[in-house]
Formats: C-alpha cells, structure tokens, sequence
C-alpha cells in the first residue's frame, strides 16, 4: 500500500499563515508582551506651548527653547506662534490649575498666517482652567489677528501676585462683531502684591475694545489688592478701559 506524503509543504504554509493571523491580531489588540492597549489624549489634558505639546495626564514636566514645566509650573515662556487655526500661542483646555513663574524677560507672541478669516487669535489660552502668575520677572503678550475675537490672555479665574505683565489684544476686524481684549477672564480677575504691574490694552475691532473683559451674566469679581492696573480700549465701536458687568468689583 502506498502513501501519498505531498502535503507536508501544504501543511508548512498553513501553519504559517495561521501564525502570521495571529500576530496581526496580537498586534491589532496591542497585547505582545510589555504592550498595553492605549488610548488616543484628550486634547483638554494637553498643554500646547508653541509647537511643543505636554500631556499632563501623563507626565509631570518638559521643557523646550526659553521655557520650562515641571509640576503644575510653567516657568518663562518666550516663543513667537505663527500659526492660520485658532489654537494659541500657549494654551490649555483642561481644569488643571497652573503657575506661570516669571524670571527675566518673557514674550509670547501670536502671528496670524495664511487667511485672517478665523474666530479666535489668542497669545496664551486657558478657558477652563485657574492661571496664577508670579515670580519677578516681566511678560508681554500679543494677540493675533482675526475676524471675531483677540486676546493677549484669556482664562477661568486669573491671579497676578507679582511681575510686570503687559497683554494687548490683536486686530479683530469684524465690524459687527469684532472683539479684541488685552485680558479676559470668565470668572475672576484679582492683583495682589505691591510689586505687580499690569498694562493691558486692547487692540482695533469692529464692536468692542477694552484692556479687560470678562463673561457678562457669569458671577465672579475684579479685585485689586495690591500693585498696579492700567487698562485701555483700543479703536472701536465702543471702547472700554475695564469692560464688566461683575457683581463685585472692588479697587483698594
């Protein structure tokens, strides 16, 4: 009786391929050895600063030209942003609450390229989150142009408790609807210390200029306690020095 034993390449390949199936789907569920399944940020848990990105769900410092961050501190931050979106030269979206420290001479700086025709130019952004500024160093920020809104700085709740800081909102042409602010705050805006000084103004719109604005309807307060403000409108419609419905406000 005879056998017929032609298979045993057949054999060999299929073996083969099941493997190489089964490395795909290894692969595919990130489980080799020393591998875990990852997941994609949250844009809110990244810091941008210039063209750098931190993801502070995930480490707790970094560092790149003129600037440095390390637990919950930014330390300087000197950069010019030129970008054509909307994201600022500096900015955070999460709650996290941050320190900027201010040694030396700092400026941040954000250029509007390609097409104008965009919401928002900001130089440093932090919609959600609590920004304290300190140290004895000084820093100025530019606003970028565009169509509707520019902010030097814009945050939730703003504390400047030392430095010479100096923000001017940038070019928002809309005639209806253009805004620009060398600060704004969503919530509360408060100055401590002799040694603070704040030069804010605000740069030519369509609608609205002033050195500081805040959200209208929402309850917060600007309090100043200590050191300087000097704030002005720019050209505009209507032009404010401080531009605020808050239900406390209190200069001491």
């Amino acid at each position: 009786m005879k056998t017929n034993i032609k298979n045993g390449n057949w054999m060999k390949s299929a073996v083969q391929a099941i493997c190489c199936l089964a490395l795909v789907l290894v692969l595919a569920l990130g489980l080799l050895p020393g591998m875990t399944p990852t997941a994609e940020a949250a844009d809110s848990d990244i810091l941008y600063v210039g063209d750098k990105s931190i993801d502070l769900s995930l480490v707790s410092s970094g560092s790149g030209d003129g600037w440095s961050y390390a637990n919950n501190t930014l330390t300087n931050c000197a950069l010019v942003h030129e970008a054509s979106g909307t994201r600022a030269a500096i900015s955070y979206e999460g709650t996290q609450a941050l320190t900027i420290k201010l040694v030396g001479t700092n400026a941040v700086t954000r250029i509007t390229s390609g097409s104008l025709n965009i919401s928002r130019s900001c130089a440093m952004y932090f919609p959600n989150a609590d920004i304290t500024i300190t140290g004895d160093g000084e820093l100025t920020c530019i606003g970028g142009e565009s169509k509707t809104y520019s902010y030097g700085i814009y945050a939730n709740n703003l504390t400047m408790n030392g430095g010479k800081v100096t923000a001017s909102g940038g070019e928002a042409w809309d005639a209806d609807n253009g805004e620009s602010y060398g600060l704004y705050v969503r919530g509360s805006l408060t100055l401590q210390g002799d040694k603070t000084k704040v030069t804010v103004t605000g740069g030519k719109a369509g609608s609205i200029s002033a050195g500081v604005g805040s959200t209208w309807g929402v309850s917060g307060s600007v309090r100043i306690s200590g050191g300087t403000l000097t704030a002005t409108g720019g050209e505009s419609y209507d032009s404010y020095g401080i531009n605020t419905d808050r239900k406390s406000t209190r200069l001491n």
